[in-house]
């Protein structure tokens, strides 16, 4: 659709509903004020165009800034610097350029040795750089490059902290005499990377013998091994002594009077005897007189010897776990002898010994750790558990474990015998028990339920036995007048016995010096002997009287049902200042 309109030579156009105005019919149509207005608003518009081009104009005019490389490379070497500072790790990451760097892989080698492993190939070589890594731990030895491994200093600060670091050590080092000596003084062991022709020369295996005994000596030449001087000399050494025998020879090893002298100072070292020695019951038996628990080593057929197991059971009850299996089982004989020396070796014995009556209570009474290896039909007696408990509060526990439980009357008797079994988990609830155990100790009331630290009676009966109980109980009855009374009592009580209890040492002390320079001025009485020190007390009993004038025992206030409010009044004074001490405490 198209229509065209003209009016006054202004000429309107309409095409798909778009309106075009020419320029020249709007400026006819206009008046001349508003042509100026027009013009004047378009003036900056087209100033604006203007400066826009030339910005664009200049923009691509412009060229871009450069830095020089050696500029940007110290930008980027410091930034790998801070990065480094703050963790080595990030040298993992880093380009070949700074892995390069001596100055920055030592900065890294401050950190950890472990970063010499990403170090470039090049500084891995360089005894320098490795010789500060190697000092910080010699681990880091395995990570360096054949140069340091050649290096005298590098190899010799890594075989100092270690003797393992010499497998790393360049071959021709380890064949250097001065060079091992020198390391085999740091340790015995490290003749075993010397050179073949070095663990041949006597004097450098006698350093190394005398230092590590039998360790060094089993990377020795074969000509040392079968010199039974040797092999004392490595009997002698403070480490490897039980070596001594097993670096030995096979001849000297079979060799009888040499493993006699042997054994005879460690009987362990019956292992390492030929096994025809091992069967020589002159051989076993001297072995067991040093240790019993030589007996692992004999042959079966001198293990079932009851002589050879009772040898060994005198100087080991221990040993009995070594014995032929029937001898365990059956031989009552011998089993009641280990149980009376160490009634623990009852675990050894087979199931028909534990559960003889006549036998288990004798390891029970001996120790009460045979208490959870007995299996006595109706258990071992009540006299039997007490001795128990009377030698450790544990026992207990292995005792309410059992099928038979001990009644409230034998449970009163144990804690009389032993307060402490109030620490078993089972009896920490139990009010009797409990009572009977503060009775001996107050102090246990630290042990008992919340429960029970909140109950007055039990609390009363820990203060009247120890006033620094009152501390134990709950924080209920901290502020009970009548037990803070009772703990004063308790604790002026003993603060008096202690007194007295210095006093008398002084004064045993001053008469002691005394009787000093009364035997000084009598010579005829030196030395001095019991009975001349009682002619001296008796002769000089005016010189030796000290006026010491105990405080007289303070009597108790009246703790009778009936005087009590009375005596609670009378000490209200003193209670007032003590409750201020309480409570600041």
């Amino acid at each position: 659709m198209r229509a065209c309109a003209q009016s006054g030579g202004r000429t309107t156009s309409i095409t798909g509903g778009w309106l075009n105005i020419t320029q020249k019919s709007l400026d006819q149509s206009m008046p001349p004020k508003a042509k100026g207005n027009a013009k004047a608003k378009a003036k900056p518009d087209a100033a604006n165009a203007k400066a826009k081009g030339k910005t664009k104009a200049k923009a691509k005019s412009r060229k871009p800034r450069t830095v020089s490389s050696d500029v940007a490379e110290l930008l980027d070497r410091e930034r790998w610097e801070a990065s480094l500072t703050f963790s080595w790790e990030n040298l993992i990451e880093a380009p070949q350029q700074v892995k390069n760097d001596p100055a920055l892989v030592e900065l890294c080698l401050k950190q950890s040795w472990k970063a010499l492993e990403f170090a470039s190939e090049e500084l891995r070589n360089d005894p320098g750089i490795v010789l500060g890594a190697v000092r910080s731990c010699w681990w880091a030895f395995e990570l360096s490059g054949p140069v340091p491994r050649g290096d005298q200093e590098v190899a010799m600060a890594a075989a100092s902290q270690s003797f393992c670091a010499l497998q790393y050590v360049d071959l021709e080092l380890r064949a250097d005499q001065e060079f091992m000596r020198e390391a085999i003084g740091y340790d015995g062991r490290a003749l075993r990377y010397a050179s073949e022709e070095l663990r041949d020369d006597p004097e450098l295996v006698a350093q190394a013998v005398q230092l590590c005994g039998g360790e060094a000596l089993l990377h020795a030449g074969e000509v040392h091994r079968r010199d039974a001087d040797m092999v004392r000399i490595a009997m002698d050494a403070p480490v490897g002594a039980d070596l001594a025998l097993a670096a030995a020879s096979a001849q000297l090893q079979a060799d009888r009077a040499f493993v006699l002298e042997v054994v005879a100072r460690d009987g362990l070292s019956l292992r390492h005897a030929s096994k025809a020695l091992r069967n020589d019951r002159g051989v076993v038996m001297a072995a067991l007189a040093q240790n019993g628990e030589a007996l692992e080593f004999a042959s079966e057929e001198l293990r079932e010897s009851n002589k050879v197991v009772e040898a060994a059971l005198q100087q080991n009850p221990k040993a009995l776990r070594f014995a032929d299996p029937e001898i365990l089982t059956r031989d009552e004989e011998l089993v009641t002898q280990a149980v009376q020396l160490d009634g623990s070796t009852l675990a050894y014995a087979g199931d028909y010994l534990r559960s003889l009556k006549r036998l288990a209570p004798k390891a029970v009474k001996q120790s009460w750790e045979a208490l959870p290896h007995e299996c006595v039909p109706g258990g071992v007696g009540f006299e039997t558990f007490l001795d128990a408990v009377r030698q450790d509060w544990h026992a207990v526990l292995e005792i309410l474990e059992k099928d038979v439980l001990p009644t409230e009357e034998e449970l009163l008797s144990m804690a009389e015998a032993n307060p402490r079994i109030v620490r078993a988990p089972k009896l920490r609830g139990n009010w009797a028990v409990a009572k009977k155990a503060l009775e001996v100790d107050g102090l246990l009331l630290h042990y008992l339920l919340p429960e029970l630290r909140a109950d007055y009676d039990l609390v009363a009966v820990a203060c009247s036995q120890n006033g620094e109980a009152f501390w134990e109980a709950h924080p209920s009855l901290r502020h009970d007048k009548r037990l803070k009374h009772l703990m004063r009592n308790n604790l002026n009580k003993r603060a008096r016995a202690e007194l007295r209890r210095i006093k008398a040492a002084e004064q045993a002390e001053l008469e002691r010096k005394k009787l000093e320079e009364l035997s000084m001025l009598e010579p005829s009485l030196q030395p001095l002997t019991p009975e001349l020190l009682a002619k001296l007390k008796e002769a000089h009993a005016d010189e030796l009287h000290f006026c010491y004038e105990e405080p007289p025992e303070e009597e108790d206030e009246a703790t009778e049902e009936g005087d009590e409010d009375e005596a609670y009044e009378q000490a209200e004074e003193e209670e007032q200042e003590f409750d201020e001490e309480v409570d600041v405490t």
